[in-house]
């Protein structure tokens, strides 16, 4: 834990209730080549489990936090499934 005295600050914190940090985790395990297309469809639903609960506590800093780990993970999916489908293309164009 950062000493709260220096002004240091953690990288990796993420501040919020246990579906932000659940979210979190998924969201950065997603980043895994390959392997990521297991966790990010599991980051967005935690993600929007994230959204509804902010919205019902009316906490808006929560809100904008679980819309961009939405956006993220969204894009992480996108790049997986683009990697999964040169996997599948790349010895497909040898054969031809």
């Amino acid at each position: 834990s950062p000493d709260q005295n220096s002004g240091e600050t953690s990288l990796f914190e993420m501040k919020g209730g246990p579906e932000n940090s659940s979210a979190w985790a998924c969201t950065v395990y997603s980043l895994v080549p390959f392997l990521g297309i297991l966790f990010a469809p599991i980051a967005i639903i935690l993600w929007i489990a994230a959204i509804l609960s902010s919205r019902l506590n009316a906490d808006g800093s929560k809100l904008r936090k679980a819309l961009v780990g939405v956006l993220i993970a969204l894009v992480i999916l996108l790049a997986q499934t683009g990697l999964w489908w040169l996997l599948y293309l790349i010895p497909n164009m040898e054969s031809q």
